[in-house]
């Protein structure tokens, strides 16, 4: 996991390791994945309700923040969040 705290946002990239492993989000998947209850062809089989990606995404929402995925084939799939930071953080 990389992260990084700007002045203003802190950003959080993960590299999902099914990715290492030449298991990659579909294209044609990607606009999906963050809805409620969708489980990708790559997911059929396995234990879960598809509610993981969603959740995030609202979480990141409600901080006013954002959540991305890069895919690519033989590389794996990127997850960034950015959330802005609070005035009121005290580091």
């Amino acid at each position: 996991m990389k992260d990084r705290l700007t002045c203003k946002t802190l950003v959080l990239s993960t590299t999902d390791w099914y990715g290492c492993r030449g298991h990659v989000i579909a294209a044609d998947e990607i606009s999906d994945i963050f809805q409620k209850y969708h489980r990708g062809r790559g997911a059929q089989g396995k234990p879960g309700a598809g509610l993981g990606l969603s959740l995030v995404r609202r979480i990141c929402e409600l901080h006013q923040g954002s959540i991305s995925v890069d895919s690519q084939e033989g590389v794996g799939s990127m997850f960034t969040l950015s959330i802005p930071r609070s005035q009121h953080l005290v580091t």
